[in-house]
C-alpha cells in the first residue's frame, strides 16, 4: 500500500519507501501521501535498511530542530508509544562515532558488522594500488591485474577439476568517474583506444618500470606459464572487447522526466549488472559515476579504478572528507563481498583461505584492488573514508615475514629428512555387503500395540493397591520381515526418501542390484525380526497398518544409523612421504602473513627463538598457548628427558600441510610437528603432532583431539613397517597442550618416546 488510509486491520499492511521520500512526505504534505498523522494511534513497525544514513545529527553531535532524516524518524515514533523501529546496517560506526555508541549500545540486538565480518575472513581483503603514471598507464596496470586473476583461476580450474567457482571465472573491473557522466563516457573512449591499439611496447614499459610486488608476480606468472606478451595482449583484447564493456548512465527510474527509451535502457542495464556472475554474462568492464555505490550486490567485482587524477573538492584542505571520496569508500564496500571458491571439500567456500600464506597465487582471488593516482593527501582521505564508512582501518594490518633459519637449511635433516602425511580419499564402499558393515547390527525391533483399555481411580483414596498396568496382560509375537507381505515393506520404503534405489546403490554398490535384494537378503531386512507386544486378542489380529507402522519404526532407525556412519571421504594411512624442504619451503620464498596490529600474534618471539637451533623458523606468530608451548619445549630439551636424542626440531605449521581424519576425511592442520631423532644405535625418528588449544575452544575441536589419539594408537609402537618400507619412524599424536595442564602433557610426551 502507499498510505495507511487504505489499510485493512485484518491484514498485514506494508508500505515500501525510502528515507528520502518519507522525510519529504512528512514535511511537504500532499494528496495520498503518508503524513505524521498517519502514524497516530497506530502500532507501526519501521524496518530501516542502510540505517547509518539516518544518523547524521548524532554523528556530528549537532542536535537541531531543523527537519532531517534522523529527527523525522524520531517524530514518527512519538506518535504511538507501541511503535517499534528495527534498524539494519553493516557500517554503523560504533568505533568511529562516540555519539552512535552512546545512543545505540543499550538498544543493540546483534552486532556483527563489516569489520567483524572482514576480520573473520568472510570478505575480500582491500588493497590500495597507487600508481605514479598517466591515465593510460593506470588503466593498463589495472587491466593487467584483472586479467592475471582470470588466468590464475583458469590454471587452477584445470589442475583441480573438482574445484568450485574457478571454471568460467570472470573478474569484473570498474572505471569510476569522479563527478560527470561526460567524464565517464570519455573514460570509455580512452579505454577503447588503449585496448584496441595495445602493443608489446606498452606491456614491456610496465614490466620495466613497475616495482610493485603484484606486478612482479604477474610477469613471473606469465613467464612461468610460457604465455608471451603477444598472447597476453590477445587475451586482453578478446576479454575487453567493446561488446564486453558497459557504460552505466546516471538516469534514475524515479526521475519524473525520464524518457521511455532511457527507462528501457536503465532496466536493461540493471538486469546486466545484477547478473554479472552468470556464465552467460560476458561483461568485464563497467564505466560509472555514482550509480552503483549502494543497493548493488556483486561478488566478482575485483578492481575499481579511480581514473581521475584530480583532488576531490571538500577534502582534507577543508578539514573533512569529500563526498566523492566517501562514495568511493562505499563502492569499495560493495566490491569487498567475497567471491566463493574452493579447490576441494576441505576448504570453506565462503571464507578467505590464504591470510596465512599471501604468496599463494590464488590469493589474488581474495583481494579487491582500488587503483588510484599516487597522491598522499587523497590516499589519506580515502583511508579515513574507509575507516569511517566501512569501519575498516587499512593501517591496522601489517605483513609479517616467516623465514626458515639459514642454519636449519644447511642441516641434513632439512635436505633429506621426510615427513609422513596422509591424504583425503573417497571411501571405498565396494566391500560393504550388509547393514553390519555399516555398523547397524540390530536384529530385532519391538513394536507395542496399545489395547485402548483404561481405568478410573480415586486420587484421594489411599489403598495398598498394586499398580499392575490396570491388569492388562501383554505377550510378544515375533514376526520376521521375510514373513511380512512384500507390498507392506515396499510401501514403508517408499515413504522414506533415504531408501530410494539410487541412494542405496551408492552405499551398497556390489550388494544391492534391486529393491528386492534389500528386502530378501538376510544381510539386510529379511534377517531382522519384529516383536509385536500386545494382548492375546491384539496379537491374533495384527493389522496391515500396524505392520506398516512397525516396519516404518525399524526403517527410521536404520536410516538414522546409516546416515551417521555414511561418509563420502576418509583419511588414508600415513603412507605419503614428503621431503621437509618441499613441505616447509616449497618455492624458496618466505611466507607472508597478514595480521592485525592489535592481534597478540604480532609478537613473534623473535628474540626468544633466534638462538634456538631446535626452532626452525625466525619467529612464532602464534596464540598465547602456542607461545607457551615453545617455551615449554625449550625447558623440556634442557631437561634429562631429551638426553637420548641427537636432533630435535620443532616446526610451526602455518598451513604448510593438513592431515585427514581416518573416519570422515575432515581436514586438520596441527599447529606444530616435533621431530626427535635418537642417537646412533636405534636410529629412530619420532614425528609428533602437537596442537596447543585454549580451554574456551577445546569442546568445539574435540574431534581433533580424538583424531590425534587415533594416530597414536595406530602408529606409536608398530611404526610404519606395515605400510612403508621403513621401521625408523614413529608417528604420534598428543593430547591438546594447555599451560594449565602442562604436567599432564609432559607425562604423555615422555611415555610416547620411552621406547
Amino acid at each position: 500500500m502507499n498510505n495507511f488510509d487504505s489499510s485493512n486491520k485484518d491484514e498485514i499492511n506494508i508500505c515500501f519507501t525510502t528515507i528520502q521520500k518519507l522525510h519529504s512526505d512528512m514535511h511537504n504534505e500532499k494528496e495520498n501521501a503518508v503524513t505524521f498523522d498517519s502514524f497516530k494511534d497506530k502500532r507501526i513497525i519501521l524496518i530501516a535498511d542502510e540505517t547509518h544514513h539516518g544518523q547524521v545529527q548524532t554523528k556530528q553531535k549537532t542536535h537541531t530542530y531543523k527537519p532531517n532524516w534522523e529527527n523525522t524518524i524520531e517524530e514518527i515514533l512519538k506518535k504511538d508509544k507501541l511503535s517499534l523501529l528495527l534498524e539494519f546496517t553493516a557500517t554503523m560506526g560504533f568505533e568511529t562515532y562516540p555519539g552512535i555508541k552512546e545512543k545505540y549500545l543499550k538498544r543493540l540486538l546483534y552486532k556483527y558488522d563489516l569489520p567483524s565480518f572482514h576480520q573473520a575472513g568472510y570478505s575480500k581483503d582491500i588493497e590500495l594500488f597507487r600508481v605514479d603514471g598517466d591515465k593510460k598507464y593506470r588503466m593498463l596496470t589495472a587491466v593487467l591485474v584483472n586479467q592475471y586473476r582470470q588466468d590464475v583461476a583458469s590454471k587452477y580450474a584445470k589442475e583441480f577439476p573438482d574445484s568450485q567457482g574457478l571454471k568460467n571465472f570472470k573478474p569484473v573491473i570498474m572505471f569510476k568517474a569522479q563527478r560527470e557522466i561526460e567524464e565517464s563516457k570519455q573514460n570509455e573512449l580512452d579505454f577503447r583506444k588503449i585496448i584496441d591499439n595495445l602493443s608489446n611496447k606498452d606491456i614491456e614499459e610496465i614490466k620495466r618500470k613497475s616495482n610493485e610486488k603484484i606486478m612482479k608476480n604477474i610477469f613471473e606468472f606469465y613467464d612461468k606459464e610460457k604465455i608471451s606478451i603477444s598472447d597476453l595482449i590477445k587475451k586482453i583484447q578478446r576479454g575487453f572487447s567493446e561488446k564486453n564493456c558497459l557504460n552505466v548512465n546516471e538516469e534514475s527510474l524515479d526521475k519524473q522526466s525520464i524518457s521511455q527509451r532511457n527507462k528501457e535502457e536503465v532496466i536493461s542495464q540493471e538486469k546486466i549488472l545484477n547478473s554479472l556472475e552468470s556464465s552467460n554474462n560476458n561483461i568485464r568492464a563497467i564505466f560509472a559515476v555514482q550509480k552503483l555505490n549502494e543497493g548493488w550486490d556483486v561478488l566478482n567485482l575485483f578492481d575499481i579504478v579511480r581514473v581521475s587524477d584530480k583532488q576531490a573538492t571538500g577534502g582534507s584542505t577543508k578539514g573533512k572528507i569529500a563526498q566523492s571520496t566517501i562514495s568511493e569508500a562505499q563502492l569499495i564496500g560493495r566490491g569487498a563481498r567475497y567471491y566463493p571458491f574452493v579447490l576441494d571439500e576441505t576448504q570453506d567456500k565462503h571464507k578467505r583461505k590464504f591470510d596465512e600464506d599471501t604468496q599463494k597465487e590464488l590469493r589474488i582471488l581474495e583481494e579487491l584492488y582500488f587503483h588510484s593516482w599516487n597522491e598522499s593527501r587523497y590516499v589519506a582521505d580515502l583511508k579515513n573514508a574507509i575507516r569511517e564508512e566501512l569501519g575498516i582501518d587499512l593501517d591496522d594490518v601489517e605483513e609479517k615475514e616467516l623465514n626458515l633459519k639459514e642454519e636449519f637449511k644447511q642441516t641434513s635433516f632439512y635436505k633429506t629428512g621426510i615427513i609422513h602425511l596422509n591424504k583425503k580419499v573417497k571411501k571405498d564402499y565396494s566391500k560393504i555387503k550388509s547393514f553390519a558393515d555399516m555398523d547397524f547390527t540390530q536384529k530385532n525391533e519391538v513394536y507395542e500395540i496399545f489395547s485402548g483399555k483404561g481405568k478410573v481411580s480415586d486420587a484421594l483414596e489411599f489403598k495398598d493397591e498394586k499398580y499392575d498396568n490396570i491388569n492388562i496382560i501383554k505377550t510378544t509375537k515375533t514376526i520376521s520381515l521375510k514373513d511380512i507381505d512384500k507390498h507392506i515393506i515396499k510401501n514403508a520404503l517408499s515413504k522414506i526418501d533415504f531408501f530410494n534405489f539410487d541412494n542405496l546403490k551408492q552405499i551398497f554398490p556390489n550388494a544391492i542390484n534391486s529393491m528386492n535384494d534389500l528386502i530378501d537378503k538376510e544381510e539386510f531386512l529379511s534377517g531382522i525380526t519384529i516383536d509385536f507386544k500386545g494382548t492375546k486378542e491384539d496379537l491374533e489380529n495384527i493389522s496391515n497398518l500396524q505392520k506398516l507402522e512397525a516396519v516404518l519404526k525399524l526403517l527410521n532407525k536404520i536410516k538414522e544409523s546409516l546416515e551417521k556412519t555414511r561418509v563420502n571421504y576418509v583419511g588414508s594411512e600415513f603412507i605419503m612421504r614428503e621431503k621437509i624442504s618441499k613441505i616447509f619451503n616449497p618455492d624458496g620464498k618466505p611466507k607472508i602473513l597478514k595480521l592485525n596490529k592489535t592481534d597478540p600474534r604480532c609478537d613473534g618471539m623473535e628474540d626468544f627463538v633466534k638462538d634456538k637451533k631446535w626452532y626452525v623458523f625466525n619467529a612464532n606468530y602464534g596464540t598465547d598457548q602456542e607461545k607457551y608451548l615453545v617455551k615449554y619445549i625449550d625447558k623440556f630439551i634442557s631437561s634429562n628427558n631429551a638426553n637420548d636424542f641427537e636432533e630435535i626440531y620443532l616446526i610451526r605449521n602455518e598451513l604448510h600441510f593438513k592431515i585427514y581424519d581416518f573416519d570422515d576425511g575432515q581436514a586438520f592442520a596441527p599447529d606444530f610437528v616435533l621431530f626427535m631423532k635418537t642417537k646412533k644405535g636405534k636410529n629412530l625418528t619420532y614425528q609428533i603432532f602437537i596442537e596447543p588449544k585454549g580451554e574456551h575452544i577445546e569442546a568445539g575441536d574435540k574431534w581433533k583431539q580424538e583424531f590425534l589419539a587415533k594416530i597414536k594408537a595406530k602408529y606409536e609402537k608398530q611404526g610404519l613397517n606395515k605400510f612403508v618400507e621403513t621401521k625408523n619412524y614413529r608417528i604420534i599424536g598428543l593430547p591438546f597442550y594447555n599451560q594449565n595442564r602442562q604436567n599432564d602433557f609432559e607425562r604423555e610426551l615422555v611415555n610416547s618416546i620411552d621406547d
